[in-house]
């Protein structure tokens, strides 16, 4: 987290990942309607890369998507009903060592279950994978 997000929201500045499961290769992939994001003031998200193939999620054991599905992912991000953020791309969220900055967003109340992630190319990735995303938000 950011030095600047802990100086102004102090104690209130608090993390998330959820788990994005791939269980078909349909395509488009709703966020689970996570109970701790839901109607949160979301103030920042990220993604990893997997340049190695070797990531696994920590709550399934699924491997984490390649950085090739990454490069052909998007994710849309609802407030309520607005769509905040439409078709952005994933990648642009991935952190990596080189690169630990994530990317500053102002969603007043996220609605997960509106929102989603879309793959473009459903050859690059198979059932039994995940994504993992990271939210940064405001419990206040």
């Amino acid at each position: 987290m950011t030095d600047e997000l802990i100086a102004k929201y102090g104690d209130n500045v608090c993390t998330h990942t959820i788990e994005v499961k791939i269980n078909t290769t349909y395509g488009k992939y709703p966020l689970p309607d996570d109970s701790i994001l839901r109607d949160k003031k979301i103030v920042g998200v990220f993604t990893v890369a997997n340049p190695s193939s070797n990531r696994k999620a920590p709550s399934s054991g699924n491997n984490i998507i390649t950085d090739a599905a990454l490069l052909n992912s998007y994710i849309s991000l609802f407030d309520a009903n607005k769509q905040m953020i439409a078709d952005h791309p994933l990648y642009d969220l991935a952190i990596s060592t080189g690169d630990r900055s994530h990317r500053k967003i102002a969603i007043s109340q996220l609605t997960p279950d509106k929102s989603y992630i879309l793959v473009a190319d459903t050859t690059l990735i198979s059932v039994n994978q995940s994504f993992l995303l990271h939210f940064i938000y405001l419990n206040c």
